[in-house]
């Protein structure tokens, strides 16, 4: 007596690989989904640290003597105090120095540079592949000081 093997196996064999397809590129999407989230948040961050550089770039080009009121200026613009601000007039690493002798005035050049030393990304697997759960990011504007006028 012969009995029969198609009845014994099911009709479908293969009914769980479209689940399995969808657990793979489910989880390859939501990473890309994460990666794209955190570079949006990079680019937004980086994108008002430039903006708030030129604004103290702006103002130092008509108060270049006034160098706590820049370093304000530009945090008020990020919203954020953590920042590194540095100011520099005419090549002189210290704006306080260059500003008690002559170099801050007309037709010098002043440059307003900001770090963030730590820009946190939220997801660690993004991390994982760049070797750092944190970035360095930094901008520099280079300005015309348009007053007072050189004596």
């Amino acid at each position: 007596m012969k009995v029969k093997l198609q009845h014994l196996l099911p009709r479908h064999p293969r009914k769980g690989q479209s689940l399995v397809e969808l657990a793979l590129s489910l989880m390859l999407l939501l990473i890309l989904l994460a990666g794209v989230s955190d570079i949006g948040r990079l680019m937004f961050y980086y994108l008002s640290m430039r903006d708030a550089v030129q604004e103290g770039a702006a103002y130092a080009s008509v108060y270049p003597k006034h160098c706590t009121q820049i370093v304000e200026r530009v945090w008020s613009a990020m919203n954020d105090n953590s920042v590194q601000v540095f100011v520099t007039i005419d090549g002189t690493t210290s704006c306080v120095a260059a500003s008690e002798t002559t170099q801050a005035c007309s037709g010098h050049s002043v440059q307003i540079q900001a770090i963030q030393p730590q820009f946190r990304l939220a997801t660690p697997i993004i991390g994982t592949f760049i070797g750092a759960q944190s970035l360095r990011l930094q901008t520099k504007i280079t300005g015309t000081i348009l007053r007072p006028p050189c004596q």
